[in-house]
């Protein structure tokens, strides 16, 4: 494991032959000194003449974003300085000079961790195992800032997820058909290597996808949030069939305030203090929420209009099924939130 070792219980720090702590890795920002960790563990797995997994974490682009204000990895450099005014502002946030302002850092970060991913492949490929090495890239949450990171929104599940598999995975090939998900990821490891998947996992292999086949239970994917940072209780689960997203907030009652690291940045604020009540009025519904939002995501992806505010008899029926979906996954996945969600929404059960 090389980097983000704080995030692993120690319980489990026993399972990694080998552990390079994120503080000897420029704060897990430097692509040199990440370069050098997947050599050293690649060339102990050859001297001890054994395959190898190597789960590396970047932190880029976690806070402190490079050359933000308050950055404390300034000896770290990052590749280029963004203007703010040429920033592409995402149509979940309002566009705030503050907000740009903070997005060119967030940026800036990105292109940083990007030297960090082409280090690593550029020292696999030199050890010469490049093509007998399954490689996943993904993200496990988006950007740090209100609506896109510790919730169920689309901006928050939607991350990088990309494989490369010599002579198994076609170069550049897409799939946007199926939904997949991070609890794919040991079981398509485990089938990759031939072994048999955990006693009682959830997700599943990815190898017939890629393969061009076809797998059931890929028409739909449910998210949940249950604790930000903070371990305060804040349940959220949802279901997303791709044309809709509805999301249970098992929190929200008016009164308790919605908190993560997302609101700690200039974004927040800016939304708060904003002239334009509209703006404010955002912000104010990431504290609070509803106990129930639903979204058409092929007309509002941003998720700015919850069709719930207005329910017609059109999405009555829809809201029934999705909830009723949402229920059966929680009931078979043993959901400790279970019966809240139950005592929460009208649910039509068979």
């Amino acid at each position: 494991m090389i980097g983000k070792e704080i995030h692993v219980v120690p319980s489990r720090h026993k399972a990694f032959h080998r552990i390079d702590k994120q503080k000897d890795l420029g704060g897990g920002r430097s692509a040199s000194a990440y370069a050098k960790a997947i050599r050293a563990s690649i060339e102990e797995a050859n001297d001890a003449d054994k395959p190898f997994f190597i789960m590396a974490n970047a932190a880029d682009p976690h806070r402190p974003f490079a050359g933000a204000k308050g950055d404390s990895f300034k000896k770290i450099p990052f590749p280029r300085k963004i203007d703010p005014k040429q920033v592409p502002v995402p149509g979940f946030l309002p566009d705030l000079p503050e907000i740009r302002t903070e997005l060119a850092t967030y940026f800036q970060s990105v292109a940083r961790a990007d030297q960090v991913v082409g280090a690593i492949l550029d020292e696999l490929k030199e050890s010469g195992k490049a093509d007998n090495t399954l490689v996943f890239f993904l993200s496990d949450h988006g950007m740090p800032l209100p609506y896109a990171k510790t919730n169920c929104y689309l901006a928050s599940n939607i991350t990088p997820f990309i494989l490369r598999w010599p002579d198994h995975v076609k170069p550049g090939a897409t799939d946007e058909k199926n939904f997949v998900s991070t609890i794919d990821v040991a079981p398509t490891f485990l089938a990759a290597a031939g072994v048999e998947n955990l006693e009682g996992a959830n997700g599943l292999s990815l190898l017939p996808l890629m393969k061009g086949l076809k797998q059931a239970n890929r028409n739909r994917v449910f998210t949940f949030h249950e604790r930000p940072y903070s371990r305060k209780h804040l349940p959220m689960r949802a279901i997303n069939n791709g044309d809709f997203l509805y999301i249970w907030n098992g929190w929200s009652d008016g009164k308790t305030q919605f908190r993560n690291e997302s609101m700690s940045g200039l974004t927040f604020k800016a939304m708060k203090n904003a002239k334009d009540p509209k703006v404010r009025a955002r912000a104010d519904f990431y504290l609070h929420r509803t106990r129930e939002e639903l979204y058409d995501l092929r007309k509002d992806p941003d998720c700015l209009t919850n069709l719930l505010d207005k329910l017609g008899d059109n999405q009555s029926g829809r809201v029934s099924a999705m909830t009723k979906a949402l229920w059966h996954w929680m009931k078979d996945v043993d959901d400790p939130d279970l019966e809240l969600f139950q005592n929460q929404v009208e649910l039509a059960l068979d």
